[in-house]
């Protein structure tokens, strides 16, 4: 689920709580995907994607930045210390299945198109 947020940066994207990317730094295209309750994967399909978070003290530090055409898969534990919460499991391609599934369910328009309802008063 996705939030938006307007801090000092300009849009802000917050998966969760758990994990931010920015659309202001990250001129790119990008799908997340909540794996169980402690693991996330995410997705660069254009561009990198950083994904980033802030410490205790309000400084922004970045988590991992997955390059184009990779996945990264994040795991995460809110008992740590903030900059010890994150661990970057692996990031590896995007395999041609999961190209196939993002492109059919969130890059089709037919998914997307809206029923029209006529309704007569």
């Amino acid at each position: 689920m996705y939030k938006f947020r307007y801090y000092v940066r300009p849009l802000e994207i917050v998966a969760c709580g758990k994990y931010r990317t920015s659309c202001w730094y990250c001129p790119s295209s990008m799908y997340a995907r909540n794996l169980d309750d402690n693991r996330d994967a995410f997705y660069a399909l254009a561009g990198s994607v950083p994904i980033w978070e802030w410490d205790e003290v309000g400084e922004s530090f970045v988590i991992v930045e997955v390059p184009e055409g990779h996945k990264a898969i994040l795991r995460h534990d809110s008992k740590k210390p903030m900059r010890k919460r994150y661990v970057v499991e692996e990031v590896y391609p995007i395999s041609p299945e999961d190209w196939a599934y993002i492109a059919s369910n969130f890059a089709n328009p037919g998914r997307w198109a809206k029923e029209v309802v006529v309704v007569d008063f």
